[in-house]
């Protein structure tokens, strides 16, 4: 293998690695993106929607002032669809 070869696959080798960490990155982002949008729709739903799901408006009021770095589950959550939204649920 040539020098220049080496280092050709080795520009190759970096990009791919810069590919994959962006890519992870956007994935990330993504997602908290979603999160922030769902509890936003949270917060929108009015008492009686709430009630429906077995939340009560203080819920509401915690999950959306959660802080967007803050992704994981607080207690057991688990997804659901509510008013045609991908909502969080608590069990």
């Amino acid at each position: 293998m040539s020098v220049l070869t080496g280092r050709m696959s080795e520009v190759g080798s970096r990009a791919g690695h810069v590919k994959r960490r962006l890519g992870s990155w956007l994935v990330k982002w993504e997602h908290a993106m979603q999160v922030r949008r769902e509890r936003r729709a949270l917060a929108r739903l009015d008492d009686r929607m709430l009630k429906d799901i077995g939340l009560s408006r203080a819920d509401a009021n915690r999950e959306a002032a959660r802080s967007l770095t803050d992704l994981g589950p607080r207690s057991e959550v688990r997804a659901g669809e509510i008013a045609g939204y991908h909502m969080i649920r608590f069990k």
